[in-house]
């Protein structure tokens, strides 16, 4: 039985807000971690950023996240990408302050653009940056997100 448009966006939204719930682990169940990423040293970020590999507790097909943050004085931009053996989902959030972030401590920031895998514009820019954030991780680490997990 094919799952409702509606339905199938609900489920993805589940999963990368709160992948515990969705995949039928305890709540307080944290992601593990497997690796981390100074995207300074790969001359990515010059206000900072990391990309970090998790791996999803409790999933059943090996899935695993990356979560990159790229820094910036005006703002800051986030991805996200989950997968297995292939690419599930990815997203990409820029958000913008009001001012430089050096001159005000207490900005907030603003979502100033949004595009995910389903959009035109996300299924053609988005695969690129997943391989191309893929390829700076350990490729023994990344292997745990290609298989079964452990019962």
């Amino acid at each position: 039985m094919a799952m409702r448009k509606s339905s199938a966006r609900r489920f993805l939204q589940v999963l990368l807000t709160g992948p515990a719930l969705a995949l039928g682990t305890p709540a307080l169940a944290a992601d593990r971690v497997l690796q981390v990423v100074d995207l300074s040293d790969k001359g990515m970020s010059t206000e900072g950023g990391e990309a970090k590999l998790f791996r999803l507790i409790g999933s059943p097909n090996g899935t695993c996240k990356i979560e990159v943050t790229h820094n910036g004085e005006t703002g800051y931009t986030s991805l996200r990408f989950v997968f297995d053996r292939q690419l599930r989902f990815a997203a990409q959030r820029t958000y913008s302050y009001d001012g430089h972030i050096f001159e005000l401590t207490n900005l907030k920031p603003r979502l100033t653009r949004e595009i995910n895998l389903s959009s035109p514009e996300g299924a053609r820019d988005l695969p690129p940056m997943y391989s191309e954030y893929r390829a700076f991780f350990d490729p023994a680490k990344l292997a745990q997100c290609n298989r079964a997990a452990r019962r």
